[in-house]
């Protein structure tokens, strides 16, 4: 089969050629090798917060003296981070093999009660380096395999090969840094242009770019008045409400958050914000519904011309229209109105409610 010549991918087999190409048994040594370890070799290795045999032990299984030993070790070095030789965990393991085929059933609601929501961020990269490392040191072997068999380096067939296998270790690598060191590397490896562009497309599909939760305002007038306001309550979380007298739904929603705006009053990293304008609020109007519904609260009257630059920054029409701005004075793409506000409130900013005092006692 001639491995560098894409004419070759014009006949119907090649395809099914390539998919099978790297687990040809001249490549089987890699497999075994990949894997390969010294007793002697050392790993970075966390022990969980929750040990696996005290979890045990609280389940009432029963426990051999070395089981126990083994037990009260992971006790006293539960949740930090050791240099282990791979000799000692494989010594450790044989202790306790038998006791782990014999509790399946509880292993599996350990994971699922333990393992899965202790894992950082910083152990699922170790994973990940790990699998990573396993992948190279197969590949190395792989590529000086066909190097012996083969005359010329890193044919296009086999090429293609690597960028299939992509697909495969790209979804099984949780940290997105790490997706894109090995997809980077790969396509080092990687002369024809189009395989590189496939590889790149791999990795943004499957790792896609997280998309900003806020956005900062453009450089403008509307943004001058805006900032404006907002000046005046520097390091807090705004709920910024456009609104008017003549909006019913507006005073619906105001009067709806009555007794969330009493809660978080003075409250030192959040506020509420209400701007309303000349020519929908009248001004006797809006001076008796804030009397009556907004009188301590941050209220801002602006003039038609201002209220007009604010709805062309924030691209609304109707009202009421929300807008959340963060301490940093971006804007948050939430997109939260007066129903979810609530619970917004009790995620990221929670107030205890105040004792209540119980006048009927004697």
């Amino acid at each position: 089969m001639p491995l560098n010549d894409e004419a070759v991918l014009a006949d119907a087999n090649a395809s099914t050629f390539i998919n099978r190409f790297e687990y040809m048994n001249a490549f089987r040594k890699a497999y075994g090798q990949q894997y390969a370890t010294a007793p002697t070799d050392t790993i970075t290795y966390t022990y969980p917060e929750k040990p696996l045999l005290t979890f045990f032990k609280e389940k009432g299984v029963k426990m051999n003296a070395e089981q126990e030993a083994i037990r009260l070790k992971h006790e006293k070095l539960a949740g930090t981070t050791v240099k282990i030789t791979l000799k000692e965990l494989q010594e450790e393991n044989e202790k306790v093999k038998d006791l782990f085929e014999k509790e399946e059933k509880l292993i599996s609601e350990y994971v699922e009660k333990h393992v899965k929501n202790e894992q950082s961020e910083e152990s699922k990269e170790e994973i990940d380096r790990n699998f990573i490392s396993m992948k190279v040191k197969s590949e190395h072997i792989k590529d000086s395999i066909l190097a012996g068999l083969y005359n010329v380096p890193n044919p296009l067939l086999w090429q293609i090969a690597k960028v299939r296998d992509m697909k495969f270790y790209l979804e099984n690598i949780k940290t997105r840094s790490i997706a894109r060191e090995y997809a980077d590397n790969t396509k080092e490896k990687l002369t024809f242009p189009i395989l590189a562009e496939e590889a790149e497309y791999l990795f943004t599909k499957i790792h896609p770019k997280e998309e900003a939760k806020s956005y900062q305002l453009p450089e403008g007038k509307a943004t001058e008045v805006f900032r404006n306001i907002i000046k005046n309550h520097p390091d807090k979380v705004l709920f910024v409400d456009f609104w008017a007298t003549t909006c019913g739904p507006c005073r619906g929603g105001i009067e709806a958050t009555a007794d969330l705006r009493k809660k978080y009053k003075d409250h030192p990293e959040f506020q509420f914000i209400y701007i309303t304008g000349q020519k929908d609020s009248p001004a006797g109007a809006y001076k008796q519904y804030v009397e009556n519904n907004l009188k301590g609260e941050a209220s801002y009257y602006v003039t038609e011309s201002e209220f007009n630059y604010l709805r062309q920054l924030f691209h609304f029409n109707g009202i009421p229209h929300y807008e959340l701005v963060l301490k940093d004075g971006s804007i948050s793409k939430e997109g939260l109105g007066t129903h979810k506000i609530r619970k917004y409130l009790e995620e990221n900013f929670p107030v205890s409610e105040p004792a209540q005092l119980n006048l009927n006692e004697e």
